[in-house]
């Protein structure tokens, strides 16, 4: 069963704010009536509502098939969307009016909205609205009211009893020994050999007791390549005693001491407790250099279970090891630190090519000869590329193949998409599950929602988690007074620790940046755990069947008038749509085409990557009132009949990824108060234009500001308030190249351009001032890790960059009048005041001269000069 995309907090929390809103409603307004009975209901049963929804989140590692059940979730999950809906719709309508209003305060009354309804009624409360109000709670009433007979199902499913029966089966099943099940191992003998290497060595000399972890996504070889490591004849001969024990899913103290102290003694030990158990290990591991293998770990958060584990190990003499298999990177963080040791662990990656053909020849051609089946080698070889180098995939998949042994029949598993989840594959997606059921209900949202990219993709942090939340998934009610970014980014974080992303640094001219990548088994596990909400199509559209029950869809179609197909589709929350046909000329399928995307009412986030652009593109889209993320990529085309200033009237956007021809055509963008990222805004002397329009826009991140001669006055630069953006994290700022303003002009402008302190990254570019602003000499941007001065030709001075202590990169290059540049300080006896600064590119400086505190032969930073 793939659970809904609901999980039980988020439910709660609007089903209570749907109560408190009505509640509000009613006693401003008391001659409304047809749903105080409901709301009462609603009270009363929620806490049977929470009760449901956490069975069935603490019972999905052992989850049943059963339609009522799932049935029931689906219809509760359609209900609380609708109560949600509407109580968006009003704290738009709220917003709105506020903006329009030009009050300060907007973030205040946004979130006192719910208790104004004396005013608020009067002012913007439609008859629709009281409608779909009145809808929302009755439809949530009737869903409840069949929650009764699910009371005593969920109990059945997930009581003590089945659970821990349930529970007992998976850990039977998964148990493990030190015995080899593979007549031989193909593939792993560098990362055998580097681990024994760092078992025998001495280790650190405070610490008796180490630890090395093996971490990778379940079936890519952990416990067998540990089997290798307890068998190696270097490992035997160094430690007395060697112990192998298999942890799995429950984390019992009592028992895992148990285990380790059996195998020890070679003895029985019945119902001792744990003193006695750990009394008598102590004894038995004092000045003994024992190896400890912990297989199959999942414990990453109980501190305190670790700390009573390890207790009795500390007691081996040094040299002692504990080595570690786990699918999570943040159990080697655990071990390490209960052990006060460093951190040492092997990412096992996948098999090389022409060790997984070995390994996939061995199961496919078993009891055969290979070369009587000449025809299917060349078929077998496409087959185990596709699976990525697993080895548990590869034997699954080749042990299938054995079974029959025909051209048609493998031909056909290739020709399959979707080759990897087929038949004998459900024993591999059984392990992955296993992982996947581990993570919190929050995670797993987070997680199938990657199903929606293609495999291989390459995913950006600040994309994938401004799309979690423009898609809903990370709602402002469980953020408390947490930012949702923050939130996303601890989201990855903890999923790439638990081996679901692979995170690879990439290093450019100007800074180090991470690409996060998932296996393609873990991409088919995210399609497999999403089946009728998170749907991806590639192709004819006509040819798939869409379940209505959808909320997050990506399509690429081959012609718009494929957008016919998924017209019906009213509930989707995510609409990611590429249409790779030139419809350049094709006005009518353009118009239909709108037409369509007019009627997703419920979008959260849209993004448009189609070959057509139209002047009634942003008037249909300033009817999605719900949007929080918006990319469109268009053909461009300069027309002055486009309305962008439609596009204002989406005020609950976080995220607006368009072309720099549509923002600097956006008119009066204070209007979006929660835009996160403004590349290209233009300031021009016209109202709706001017610099001013800064003013509110305090949740930006990222900003350049271009055309900044068009600013009048240095007073109205002020206006901007770019010293109250405390999230601002990098700021662009560019005059036009040969603009007439004075060098004096220029500087006042700049003085009061005076960032927040938080800013990490800066770059001006075509700044005609002679000296440097007042904010870059007085110590105020001790934050700031990039600078980078741009074709600034008249600029003398810099300021001593020595008090820049954050600094990594800087970038100098057109800076004509530049003789010297001042990096010492006083006392300053190291020859370096940058201490963690790691590129300095210079580019165009014909006249500098002298560096003052840099002697660049000591190598401390790469130094690139022209």
């Amino acid at each position: 069963m793939a659970l809904p995309f609901i999980a039980e907090s988020a439910a709660s929390a609007i089903i209570e704010n749907l109560v408190s809103t009505c509640s509000s409603y009613l006693e401003a307004c008391p001659a409304a009536c047809g749903m105080q009975d409901e709301l009462e209901r609603l009270q009363h049963t929620l806490p049977q509502v929470q009760a449901v929804l956490t069975a069935v989140e603490g019972g999905a590692p052992v989850m049943v098939q059963n339609k009522a059940l799932e049935t029931w979730l689906w219809q509760l999950r359609d209900a609380v969307e609708n109560a949600e809906d509407v109580l968006d719709e009003l704290e738009y309508y709220e917003l709105q009016k506020t903006i329009q209003d030009r009050d300060d305060k907007v973030r205040g009354i946004l979130s006192n909205c719910k208790r104004k309804f004396d005013s608020f009624v009067n002012r913007i409360f439609s008859d629709d609205t009281l409608k779909r109000l009145r809808e929302a709670v009755k439809g949530l009433d009737r869903v409840i009211a069949g929650m009764g007979p699910l009371l005593h199902l969920v109990t059945g499913l997930y009581g003590p009893r089945v659970k821990c029966q349930k529970l007992e089966e998976i850990k039977n099943a998964r148990e493990t020994s030190s015995l080899l099940t593979e007549s031989e191992v193909l593939g792993r003998d560098e990362e055998r050999d580097l681990i024994v290497e760092w078992l025998i060595e001495p280790g650190d000399a405070d610490v008796n007791v180490s630890t090395f972890t093996i971490v990778g996504m379940g079936g890519i070889g952990k416990t067998t390549l540990a089997q290798l490591v307890y068998r190696n004849e270097r490992v035997q001969e160094y430690f007395d005693p060697i112990v192998w024990v298999c942890i799995s899913q429950e984390f019992n103290v009592t028992v895992i001491t148990k285990k380790i102290l059996e195998c020890v003694s070679r003895e029985h030990f019945g119902d001792n407790s744990l003193h006695a158990l750990h009394e008598n290990l102590k004894q038995k591991l004092t000045s003994k250099r024992f190896l400890l293998i912990l297989d199959d770990v999942w414990n990453d958060d109980k501190m305190m279970a670790w700390e009573k584990l390890v207790a009795p190990l500390k007691f081996g003499q040094r040299g002692s090891k504990i080595l570690l298999t786990t699918r999570m990177r943040s159990v080697a963080d655990m071990a390490a630190k209960v052990m006060k040791c460093k951190q040492e662990s092997l990412n096992l990656n996948k098999l090389e090519e022409s060790d997984y053909m070995l390994l996939f020849n061995k199961h496919a051609f078993l009891g055969v000869n290979p070369d009587d089946y000449k025809n299917l080698q060349l078929i077998g070889e496409q087959i185990a590329k596709k699976l990525g180098g697993c080895p548990l995939a590869i034997k699954v998949m080749g042990g299938m193949l054995n079974s029959c042994m025909d051209y048609e029949y493998w031909k056909k598993i290739l020709e399959k998409d979707n080759v990897k989840l087929q038949q004998g594959n459900d024993d591999i997606m059984k392990v992955l599950r296993l992982s996947y059921d581990h993570l919190s209900t929050n995670l797993q949202l987070c997680f199938r929602y990657c199903s929606l990219f293609p495999q291989d993709h390459m995913f950006k942090r600040k994309k994938l988690v401004n799309m979690w939340i423009g898609s809903g998934l990370i709602p402002q009610s469980i953020c408390g007074r947490e930012r949702p970014e923050d939130i996303g980014k601890e989201y990855l974080n903890l999923l790439t620790r638990k081996s679901f992303f692979t995170c690879k640094t990439h290093d450019n001219r100007v800074e180090i940046t991470k690409k996060y990548f998932m296996h393609d088994l873990l991409h088919d596990l995210a399609r497999s755990v999403s089946l009728g909400e998170c749907i991806k199509i590639g192709g004819d559209v006509a040819e798939n069947i869409i379940p209505k029950t959808v909320r997050h869809l990506s399509v690429e179609m081959l012609n718009l008038l494929s957008i016919r197909e998924i017209s019906n589709l009213k509930n989707v929350h995510t609409l990611v749509i590429s249409v790779k046909e030139d419809n350049r000329h094709n006005a009518d399928h353009a118009l239909e085409f709108i037409e369509v995307i007019k009627g997703f009412r419920k979008l959260r986030l849209l993004i448009l990557d189609v070959n057509f652009h139209s002047y009634k593109l942003p008037n249909a889209l300033s009817s999605l009132i719900h949007l929080r993320y918006l990319s469109l990529s268009l053909q461009k085309v300069v027309n002055e009949s486009i309305e962008y200033d439609a596009l204002t009237n989406l005020v609950n956007l976080r995220s607006l990824d368009v072309s720099d021809d549509v923002i600097e055509n956006i008119p009066y963008i204070s209007k979006l108060p929660f835009i996160h990222i403004l590349k290209n805004f233009i300031v021009q002397e016209k109202s709706g234009y001017k610099i001013g329009e800064l003013k509110n826009l305090r949740e930006l991140r990222h900003l350049c500001i271009r055309k900044l001669e068009n600013v009048k006055s240095s007073e109205e630069a002020i206006e901007a308030n770019l010293n109250e953006k405390k999230y601002l994290k990098s700021l662009g700022l560019r005059w036009s190249e040969g603009h007439s303003n004075s060098a004096e002009a220029d500087e006042q402008l700049l003085d009061n351009l005076c960032p927040h302190i938080n800013l990490k990254k800066m770059r001006i570019q075509q700044y005609q001032g002679a000296k440097s602003p007042c904010w870059m000499t007085n110590l105020s941007l001790v934050n700031l890790t990039t600078i980078e001065l741009i074709d600034c030709k008249r600029w003398e001075h810099l300021s001593p960059l020595w008090q820049f202590s954050s600094l990594q990169h800087l970038f100098l290059q057109g800076l004509h009048a530049i003789k010297q540049i001042d990096c010492s300080f006083f006392g300053s006896n190291n020859g370096c005041a940058f201490p963690s600064l790691k590129k300095l590119l210079l580019w165009d400086m014909p006249n500098l001269e002298e560096w003052i505190g840099i002697d660049d032969s000591k190598n401390i930073f790469r130094l690139l000069k022209t």
